[in-house]
């Protein structure tokens, strides 16, 4: 059978089930390439100049990566299931939502997979099985374990560290009760279908929270409005519904938002922060190299206080969804600014984010 695309993916990836959900939906002629060793280092890493996935690659020979460039590529090509968002502020929330997904979840995905000794014979399987289908059973747990570990020492880089762990838990639970809420009267985060904000929130749930054993046995049983919201969103089930009218936004979505703004944004800053700290020390000129982890940085998590290394992809990602914002009419930015406002006391165009960025692979470079 000839494909319109491959998507090299694994699922235990972060971000392939952001790209696999996302392709389900939309019903595309794809092949998903359970990725190996060989594709990561020498077939990827040729194409992209990064050993990364998810990556799709078109019949034409075009190779995408990234998943926000991904998902934007094909919706371009794809129009028929949108995921689009015509009205302003449905519109902002969404791109919100996507990075909040994307960035802000990241630790917890981490701490709930690889703080647990109980995910880890089920993880070294199946990174062996993907990584080096080809391997006698030891050796390829040998070197999934070999993985793992490497992983595993990324804890303090990405936050979850043992003295943060239950800074993480507490979040977590709170959070996964407000999606319960919400997901128990609305179909997905916007109303009757998705948009790229809930595939960017699945990529926490399909490949950790609800498929390693610990999250799934911990934090998924009492939440059966949020487990089905995952299975739906991941397996690309038609959606028969269409997002709020009037361009409104759920109450139950509110306190999500609420603290979008009041922990996510205040990351975003801090991050903010540290990079101009970084351009200004090291007196870089546009077009030079941004590390792609900086500093600790500080920011608030639920009750506490958390660090983590500032990634300035994060800034990247917001700057452009504030670029969004810009290209749209005045009289929209008018109508989505005062909404957030009065609502979260924040506007988009109130938001500071630093030095302007383009990306270089997992990297950033100064614009």
């Amino acid at each position: 059978m000839q494909y319109d695309y491959r998507l090299y993916s694994s699922l235990p990836s972060m971000y392939s089930g952001k790209v696999r959900g996302y392709m389900n939906y939309k019903q595309l002629n794809y092949h998903d390439k359970m990725v190996s060793a060989y594709d990561l280092a020498v077939t990827i890493k040729s194409k992209t100049g990064e050993r990364v996935i998810p990556i799709v690659k078109t019949k034409t020979g075009e190779w995408l990566q990234d998943t926000t460039l991904i998902i934007e590529a094909l919706e371009r090509r794809h129009p028929e299931h949108p995921t689009t968002v015509e009205t302003p502020t449905q519109y902002m929330i969404s791109l919100l939502l996507e990075c909040w997904g994307d960035e802000y979840w990241l630790p917890v995905a981490m701490h709930y997979r690889w703080s647990y000794e109980e995910n880890h014979a089920f993880m070294h399987a199946e990174l062996a099985g993907s990584m080096v289908p080809f391997a006698k059973s030891t050796l390829g747990l040998y070197l999934g374990k070999r993985v793992s570990r490497f992983l595993d020492s990324s804890a303090p880089v990405i936050g979850f560290a043992p003295a943060q762990h239950q800074a993480i838990e507490n979040w977590t639970e709170r959070t996964l009760d407000l999606l319960e809420a919400h997901f128990s009267t609305h179909d997905y985060l916007l109303g009757g279908r998705p948009t790229v904000a809930d595939f960017s929130l699945l990529a926490s749930f399909f490949g950790h929270l609800n498929r390693d054993p610990a999250p799934k046995r911990i934090l998924m049983p009492k939440r059966p409005n949020l487990a089905a919201w995952v299975e739906k969103t991941h397996s690309g089930a038609p959606a028969d519904g269409d997002l709020l009218d009037d361009d409104t936004v759920a109450a139950t979505l509110s306190p999500i938002l609420q603290q979008v703004f009041e922990e996510f944004v205040p990351m975003v800053e801090a991050y903010r922060d540290i990079t101009k700290s970084h351009v200004r020390k090291n007196d870089l000129k546009s077009g030079d190299k941004i590390p792609r982890f900086l500093n600790l940085a500080t920011f608030p998590m639920g009750e506490n206080h958390f660090r983590r290394c500032v990634m300035p992809y994060t800034l990247w990602m917001m700057q452009r969804v504030q670029d969004a914002f810009y290209r749209m009419d005045v009289a929209d930015q008018t109508k989505v600014d005062a909404w957030l406002n009065q609502a979260f006391g924040k506007t988009i165009s109130g938001l500071d984010l630093g030095p302007q960025l383009l990306r270089d692979g997992l990297s950033t470079r100064l614009a």
